[in-house]
């Protein structure tokens, strides 16, 4: 894969994208091999093109029949019929599907295109006109060059072949004069001579062993070469391509060997159909509601920007809900609408890509549209902090706290990982004692009072005390093991017991300790008035950015549905008068400002006592939650940055409109075909097979490398030895290991056909079948394959039945009647189509629809034109004839995807996993040392973590994308732990996305303020950056050699405590720090220190994490290194791991 192209334009604080789409992920489970996004981003399309249906103008009526008709459709579906652009798309496809219908009826161009006239069905089905011309040009070109090279490579083993021969060897002119005679001599008429010499070639008379050899090989090699090729490039529009490459080599390798004579014209069978579609297709594209790129390019950015949109809209909503209701988990669905956007995303880098190489004409330049996508990609990871606030304030609250208490008495150290705040005391602000005591008077009391021992063990009482609390931290708390993790007892029910032991125990109490150092009784009540000051000082904010926002939606909305007939017209008339972007800008502007300059001060005041000593009342100081100001600051930074972000892209869109008043013509900014074998398919990313433990792009600037712990470089024969030492891998990969079994599992499926015994079974059994569903079933990973096996057969099984009805409701028990055929087909054309464009599971449709155009299409020509000894039936018969042939394919392949050498979907996903977390590690310290070495007040993030955090990223939405496969890889042994393995790739990318947040508040953050930031988390010292680095790295080991981990070991958490900083940004034995040594209520405004409060967030839920990560590590490879301690007692885990305190910080005195 690339990442060159884009690694300018990443965003670095992607955070949340990675939710997964519900209708996406059970498409994965159905055993797709197309990427869901595609399915996802169109919907996000159709509602943007989308007819006012449910306007307030229509009657309710009608509003209610619609509401039932969305009700029965199937989600993937119904959104695309309220889209008018994608009704003009079906509209067109389906014209195109209908006429390869003529073809195949009409006698003449059946003569003409040979005994497979139902080709042009195919391959109108395989290529539809669904794209803009010029990209449908473009990808019939690609299709073209390699079904030509595809025959090219046909022709050459022909030819060696026919060289091979020794006892039938003759030219075509010569064979057929021979066999002339010879039928004459046994008095056939001369009008059935050719029909007997068909027969006899069918037959196998003139097979020989050297030719057949050579074909087989031919066969072997290519389609090993093409399902190798098709598992790299995963879902991109080269995989159809690929298909039709394979159905031609298919067809000439099973038919060479059968000629004595080297029939180069083979080939012609599919090419003349598909050559001839692909006309049809072009002549559709061109002349049937023609869209251009510049309309297709505006449609996909307002794909990408409705959900963004909704996301915004609902925050003034969700802001005047309190967190402790049940309505505030509704807002959840906003992780649903970052997921449609950063998958319309996706799809946007492949648009503009085949942008910057097209001839394009429209307003916008080349440069332009990438100048928008990358506003896009920002604006999209700044609403994506939006659903982290949300996110993190819900996991906050426990809103039944009776099921937390019986499944935490149930299981003690498994379940339960959720540090909610503690509930409130029913006392008034002015007299609740809080946790940091009086500083004025020296005195103190403790917050809780539950136990002696927790009196004792967890008074944080202020800096005299520090000493105290460190020494206590240090202690060995007490392990409490649970009921159920000791001996059952042999009267216990089996169920009962658990099949592991707990892990975690060591780390559970630290947490605990943490836990209670740091809580705060009044940080429920700070949180629900700080959500309620941030939607009463950001509802203005907030409006301006929506409508800001809407004014950029309708001229995307007018530019979309444009046709020809604007080519000549000016911005105004398409888009829109430009007053209603620069008037929204206007006041987006004066929004921003005053947000800046005073609202935002609001969430502070209340804050006041934490500042200035001078607020005391009756002698004490009210401590507020400071963990409650800092989630309301890092709420604010992100609606700041996503208000400028907006602004920025509408202000790119109305220069645009003030300068390129119409349309013109673009010179491609790259070489037209460059990148055409990309392995970055509609959906912009790379999500074939790879391999485990390699990411590509991932660089680490080359100060460390790894060492082979049996060599020492150096010496003559080096270079020699590494050069056989990297072929030797080479032929070890997994993938090159797959296309060798998969060329010799080709070979023996089509074996039959190379036997003169057989080869006329299999040729009228249409075995050839057989052999291409063996080529899109197998891939590399068991899991996959057998996925295929279930869902290739039932695409199969429902394709033929509706391939009966149609051929039964045309023919009856007839012949079939053209016009019947036609007259249906047209009905049809467009429910398939739907199918076809819509359905997310891309291949399993397209085999459905395939199976019954050969039902209906090889019955029609067997009673029309048959051929004699060449009949594959009709009706019933065709259909018991495919549907056994494609069993017989994929039971092959999911036999041989058992047999040595098999990569296994669990082993390649935890090295994965495994390789990710290095890399995290890497990608963590390019960070760090950006802080360290960046000068002045802003510099821009470096193109070299771009890159690597692109890469890291890509290869976990990879992941993501395999994930559902697993679990079809049954094992005896016991059930795949698919949650756990889920929640860490969600921890992983909550980490990614998290480190490029920080990098981006590390850019904009001035030098003296980033080294107080380091200082703060102690991501400035080398021993602690080695404690963290130890962590991830021994998680890295443990999933990789699958190996436990040590029991004990101290939470990195824990060791945030050891200086106590609150509010403040230095401490004592700081203050030679250029930074502010007191923070009052000035620096408390400036926006450095919002920044500084932020990044210090992302720095405790990093860290928070990365201790998560570990104890999620321990749960699936289990614990080493047992050992007893004096004080091992039994308690209760569920303090662990998830905590989003803002610091990682205990309350403190000022």
């Amino acid at each position: 894969m690339t990442t060159d192209n884009k690694a300018d334009d990443i965003p670095l604080d992607d955070v949340g994208d990675n939710q997964n789409n519900p209708e996406a992920e059970k498409s994965k489970r159905s055993g797709s091999d197309s990427s869901t996004a595609i399915s996802a981003s169109k919907a996000a399309e159709a509602e943007l093109t989308a007819e006012p249906a449910r306007s307030s103008d229509r009657p309710s009526a009608f509003r209610s029949v619609l509401q039932r008709i969305d009700s029965v459709l199937p989600p993937w579906l119904a959104p695309h019929l309220q889209s008018s652009q994608d009704w003009k798309i079906l509209f067109r496809c389906g014209v195109s599907l209908w006429l390869s219908m003529l073809f195949t009826l009409v006698s003449d161009t059946e003569h003409a295109a040979g005994r497979a006239a139902f080709l042009f069905m195919i391959v109108a089905v395989i290529v539809p006109p669904s794209d803009p011309v010029s990209l449908t040009f473009r990808k019939t070109f690609i299709y073209g060059f390699m079904v030509a090279a595809a025959w090219a490579y046909c022709v050459v083993g022909v030819r060696i072949a026919w060289i091979a021969r020794k006892d039938f060897k003759y030219t075509q002119a010569e064979f057929t004069q021979m066999q002339a005679a010879r039928f004459a001599r046994q008095g056939l008429p001369a009008a059935e001579i050719p029909g007997a010499i068909g027969i006899a070639v069918i037959n196998g008379e003139f097979i020989e062993t050297n030719s057949s050899i050579v074909i087989a090989v031919w066969l072997s090699v290519g389609m090993a070469t093409l399902m190798w090729i098709k598992g790299r490039i995963g879902p991109s529009p080269l995989l159809f391509g690929v298909i039709l490459s394979m159905i031609l080599i298919s067809i000439v390798c099973t038919l060479a060997h059968l000629y004595p004579y080297p029939d180069y014209l083979l080939g012609q069978t599919f090419y003349i159909p598909f050559i001839w579609q692909s006309a049809v297709t072009l002549a559709c594209s061109a002349f049937i509601f023609p869209e251009q790129l510049g309309a297709h390019t505006l449609r996909r950015i307002g794909a990408a920007l409705i959900p963004i949109r909704a996301i915004a809209a609902d925050q003034s909503a969700m802001l005047a809900t309190s967190p402790l209701s049940a309505e505030w988990d509704i807002y959840k669905r906003n992780e649903g609408r970052m997921a449609q956007s950063g998958q319309a995303l996706m799809m946007l880098n492949a648009v503009e890509s085949y942008v910057r190489r097209d001839i394009a004409w429209m307003r916008m330049s080349q440069k332009d549209v990438s100048k928008i996508l990358m506003h896009l990609r920002f604006l999209s990871a700044r609403a994506a902090s939006f659903v982290f606030f949300q996110s993190m304030i819900s996991s906050r609250f426990d809103r039944h706290p009776n099921e937390s208490a019986k499944r935490d008495r149930k299981v003690a150290t498994e379940d339960n990982f959720m540090l909610h705040l503690p509930k409130e005391r029913g006392v008034t602000l002015d007299d609740s004692k809080e946790e940091a005591g009086d500083t004025h008077s020296g005195t103190s009391s403790p917050v809780r009072q539950d136990t002696a021992q927790s009196a004792s063990t967890f008074d944080t009482l202020g800096n005299q005390n520090d000493a105290q609390g460190r020494q206590q931290r240090h202690v060995n708390p007490k392990l409490h093991i649970p009921s159920g993790a000791r001996k059952g007892s042999p009267h216990e029910p089996k169920e009962h017991k658990l099949k592991h032991r707990p892990v975690g125990l060591f780390e559970s109490a630290q947490y605990h300790l943490l836990a209670e150092r740091i809580s705060n009784s009044d940080d429920e009540r700070a949180v629900v008035e700080v959500v309620a000051l941030l939607h009463s000082s950001s509802a203005d904010l907030l409006h301006a950015t929506v409508d800001a926002m809407d004014s950029l939606l309708a001229l995307l909305s007018r530019g979309s549905g444009s046709g020809l007939s604007d080519i000549f017209r000016d911005s105004e008339q398409v888009w829109g008068p430009v007053t209603e972007r620069s008037d929204a800008l206007a006041r987006l502007d004066s929004a921003i400002a005053d947000y800046r300059n005073k609202k935002r001060l609001e969430i502070i005041r209340p804050f006041a006592p934490l500042f200035d000593s001078t607020l005391a009342r009756d002698g004490r100081v009210r401590q507020p939650s400071h963990r409650a100001l800092f989630w309301s600051m890092q709420y604010q930074w992100a609606l700041i940055q996503f208000s400028d972000k907006v602004r920025a892209l509408v202000s790119e869109v109305v220069d645009i409109q003030k300068r390129s008043p119409k349309k013109r013509l673009w010179a491609p900014l790259d070489w037209p075909f460059a990148g055409l074998f990309s392995s970055h398919g509609e959906t912009g990313e790379n999500y074939g097979e790879y391999d485990p433990d390699v990411i590509e792009g991932l660089s680490d600037f080359g100060y460390t490398s790894a060492r082979d712990p049996e060599v020492i470089l150096g010496g003559h024969t080096m270079r020699f030895g590494n050069l056989l030492h990297q072929a030797g891998n080479l032929i070890k990969r997994s993938d090159v290991l797959f296309a060798i079994k998969s060329a010799i599992l080709i070979a023996l499926l089509s074996l039959p056909c190379y036997l003169r015994s057989s080869a006329h079974f299999f040729y009228t059994a249409r075995g050839i079948w057989a052999v291409l569903m063996v080529g899109l079933a197998s891939v590399e990973f068991v899991g996959q394959t057998v996925s295929n096996f279930f869902y290739r057969i039932i695409c199969t099984v429902i394709g033929a039945l509706f391939g009966l009805v149609i051929w039964y409701i045309t023919a009856g028990n007839g012949d079939g009647n053209a016009y019947a055929l036609a007259a249906v087909w047209a009905v049809l054309v467009l429910p398939i189509m739907m199918i076809r464009l819509y359905y997310p599971a891309l291949i399993n449709g397209v085999i459905a629809v395939v199976t019954a155009i050969l039902v209906f299409g090889y019955s029609w020509q067997d009673t029309h034109f048959p051929s004699a000894g060449q009949e594959t039936g009709h009706g019933w018969e065709t259909a018991w004839k495919r549907c056994v042939l494609v069993i017989v394919g994929v039971t092959a392949a999911f036999i041989a995807a058992f047999l040595p050498p098999s990569t296994s979907d669990k082993t390649s996903l935890r090295i994965t996993h495994a390789r990710s977390l290095q890399s995290t590690g890497v990608l963590f310290c390019q960070i760090i040392s950006f802080a360290n070495v960046k000068q002045g007040p802003s510099n821009p993030v470096p193109k070299s973590i771009a890159k690597n955090w692109l890469a890291l990223r890509t290869r976990l939405r990879m992941t993501a994308m395999h994930l559902p496969f697993v679990g079809y890889e049954y094992n005896l042994r016991g059930r795949w732990p698919k949650e756990r393995y889920q929640r860490l790739l969600t921890l992983q990318l909550e980490m990614v996305d998290i480190l490029a947040q920080l990098a981006s508040v590390i850019a904009e953050l001035d030098s003296d303020w980033t080294q107080a930031l380091l200082s703060r988390t102690r991501l400035g010292e080398p021993e602690f950056i080695g404690e963290l680095e130890g962590a991830l790295y021994m998680a890295h080991v443990a999933l990789r050699h699958a190996t436990p981990l040590p029991r004990y070991w101290t939470p990195l958490a824990t060791r945030l405590t050891d200086h106590r900083y609150g509010v403040n940004l230095v401490l004592e034995d700081e203050m030679g720090s250029n930074v502010p040594h007191t923070v009052n209520m000035d620096v408390a405004s400036s926006e450095n220190y919002l920044k500084f409060c932020t990044a210090t967030t992302l720095a405790w839920n990093f860290i928070n994490r990365v201790d998560r990560i570990v104890y999620t590590v321990k749960e699936l490879v289990g614990e080493d290194f047992a050992l007893h301690l004096r004080d091992d007692a039994s308690s209760s885990k569920e303090q662990l791991l998830q905590s989003h305190s803002p610091d990682g910080f205990p309350e403190t005195r000022i």
